[in-house]
């Protein structure tokens, strides 16, 4: 599904397994409620006063998680990157305004820990107690594939025993002109539990895999399309076969261990 185009990495791939996946829309109408919905499925239980501030795409990104990890018992040694898309683009707009009229006094300092790019991965770590890399990785559109690679990157450096993927954003952006509008927006998120590819003894792995080729190695892939949310959608429910992805960008590229 991407290809890594830099010419300066040898060709390669890795395999990973999947061990857990959702898919998730919500109206941006119907977020407060799952605000209130959400302790219940947490490890570690949120704050009133979190709960109160946290951006929508990470309050996604935390149901994401549950759906996803469902069935791993342990996850203090994973952990979590999120891609969000234009994360507190709404309350940072706002917050241009304020500054207009009343300057620096005007601004909540929440802005920082709450809608920043590594605000949701952050949250959920805290969340779900994840010891493992935590991290923002994109933020634009058209830069979703920079959590898959910032990703099996991670783990083939041994940063977590296991990651969970996140993609969230809106299905079509606001305008920031029209906010009013903001309630009748759909909100959509996307996960990934994965792990390291582990030899069994058997002919069959008992998870479907997750293939990711480089360079001269990207060829005949099942699935060819740009990484976004739309097409992580258009993926089969519960991955019932392998699925092989072409890793289509050049950013991190420096971070891609030399031994894979």
């Amino acid at each position: 599904m991407f290809k890594l185009v830099s010419e300066g990495i040898s060709s390669g791939n890795s395999s990973y397994q999947i061990l857990g996946f959702s898919k998730f829309t919500i109206l941006s109408s119907e977020i407060a409620k799952l605000r209130t919905e959400l302790n219940p499925s947490l490890p570690n239980p949120l704050s009133t006063s979190i709960l109160k501030y946290l951006d929508d795409q990470t309050a996604i990104a935390l149901q994401c998680t549950h759906q996803a990890t469902k069935e791993i018992k342990n996850l203090a040694n994973w952990g979590v990157i999120v891609s969000p898309k234009h994360p507190g683009r709404k309350r940072v707009a706002g917050a241009f305004d304020k500054f207009k009229l009343e300057s620096a006094w005007g601004i909540s300092p929440h802005l920082v820990p709450y809608d920043s790019l590594h605000a949701p991965s952050g949250i959920v770590s805290l969340a779900y107690q994840m010891n493992g890399i935590n991290l923002g990785a994109g933020g634009f559109a058209g830069m979703e594939g920079q959590g898959l690679l910032a990703g099996f990157t991670s783990l083939e450096n041994n940063f977590a025993e296991g990651l969970v993927l996140i993609w969230t954003g809106y299905q079509e952006e606001f305008s920031l002109y029209h906010l009013e509008n903001h309630n009748n927006q759909i909100i959509e998120g996307y996960a990934l539990a994965i792990t390291k590819q582990k030899k069994t003894n058997g002919n069959k792995n008992p998870y479907p895999g997750l293939n990711i080729s480089w360079n001269k190695n990207a060829k005949n892939t099942a699935y060819v399309a740009p990484l976004s949310l739309e097409n992580l959608f258009k993926i089969p429910d519960n991955f019932q076969t392998d699925w092989t992805f072409q890793i289509a960008i050049n950013m991190l590229a420096d971070f891609i261990p030399a031994s894979i």
